[in-house]
């Protein structure tokens, strides 16, 4: 009986210690970890905008296009064009993933005013075109030269003809603006001509007495054949046509003595150069061209000098239109883009 009680007493017991137990409800098993984000799929090709055999940015694009594509495995193929409104136009279309050229042309494109638009043939109803900025404050040298060794100043110009206008490149507004601010606009006549192999024949022949173009290597091929005269754009000069046309961008430099074969320490001006891309082009790919272009400056510089002004402390010298959120989170890393960047970079935003 008391064997009973005692085995009665100790069930009783375990029920007790038991019963809270079976109350519960099991633990649900611990989620399984997300899986991780597949990364996007590079562009397998990208199309890039220079500007023809000879040119300065046909050359300096080219080294890009092929350090871009060596490091980040993006076939990026340099197109040949003019860099500005017909580009514009096939990024519209999707057809141009990015390119090259100088600010006042991107300028024009988002924000020209009615003398750009009208001497650019803009279409107004397609504007802004949907341009966004990598970099700009690159800047390049343009010089005047001539066969002719009477053509000494720009006085001398007087009833000359110019090789100038670039069709769709917008270079006879900064021209107009140079020989406005040196008195001899109504007496010069500026003629036009699609790449620079042609206006230097166009030279040779007679057809022009004077070649306006970048500071390029096809001076010292013509050097070769001919006397080639360098004419000074005087400082004062450049500093008047930046002040009554700022939207030109343009400043006073100096085209070095033996460059190109070049005589000796000439006067010229210059104007901020920089990349271009589709504004709907993917931030991380923005991100990441960005990153390997100015972690490939050394050798890119390596390959020609021309590009020793495109480093990280030129990136953003000049804001002329939305800059690539992609471009502007690299430039955060770097920790360059400021609070005045952001504030100009909503401004042009707020256009669209």
């Amino acid at each position: 009986m008391k064997k009973s009680l005692v085995f009665a007493t100790l069930l009783v017991a375990i029920m007790i210690t038991l019963l809270p137990a079976c109350g519960k409800a099991t633990p649900a098993p611990a989620p399984a970890p997300a899986p991780a984000a597949t990364p996007k799929p590079l562009p397998k090709t990208m199309t890039f905008a220079v500007m023809p055999v000879g040119s300065m940015t046909y050359v300096i694009g080219s080294i890009m296009a092929q350090t871009l594509s060596k490091h980040t495995g993006i076939n990026i193929t340099p197109q040949p064009m003019m860099v500005g409104g017909p580009a514009f136009g096939l990024m519209s279309k999707n057809q141009l993933d990015m390119g090259i050229t100088d600010a006042h042309l991107i300028a024009a494109g988002y924000e020209g005013s009615e003398y750009q638009i009208s001497a650019m043939k803009f279409d107004p109803g397609a504007m802004p075109f949907p341009i966004n900025v990598l970099n700009i404050g690159n800047s390049l040298n343009f010089m005047f030269i001539t066969l002719d060794p009477d053509i000494k100043t720009l006085e001398d110009f007087r009833g000359k003809k110019v090789y100038g206008e670039i069709p769709g490149a917008g270079t006879g507004t900064t021209l107009s603006a140079i020989f406005e601010a040196a008195g001899i606009l109504d007496d010069v006549e500026i003629l036009s001509f699609p790449v620079i192999a042609e206006a230097q024949r166009g030279l040779v022949e007679g057809k022009a007495d004077i070649l306006w173009y970048g500071v390029a290597p096809f001076v010292a091929e013509l050097s070769q054949t001919h006397d080639v005269y360098s004419i000074p754009i005087p400082i004062d000069v450049v500093q008047r046509a930046a002040a009554a046309h700022p939207e030109e961008a343009i400043g006073p430099s100096v085209w070095p003595q033996g460059l190109f074969g070049n005589k000796q320490d000439v006067p010229v001006y210059n104007m901020p150069f920089g990349l271009y891309i589709r504004e709907s082009m993917d931030a991380d790919v923005v991100y990441l061209l960005m990153k390997t272009f100015y972690e490939s400056y050394d050798e890119m510089v390596a390959a020609h000098a021309w590009l020793t002004p495109w480093n990280l402390d030129n990136a953003l010298n000049v804001q002329v239109a939305p800059v690539h959120p992609g471009a502007i989170r690299y430039y955060r890393e770097q920790g360059i883009w400021t609070a005045e960047n952001e504030q100009k970079n909503q401004q042009f935003l707020a256009m669209r």
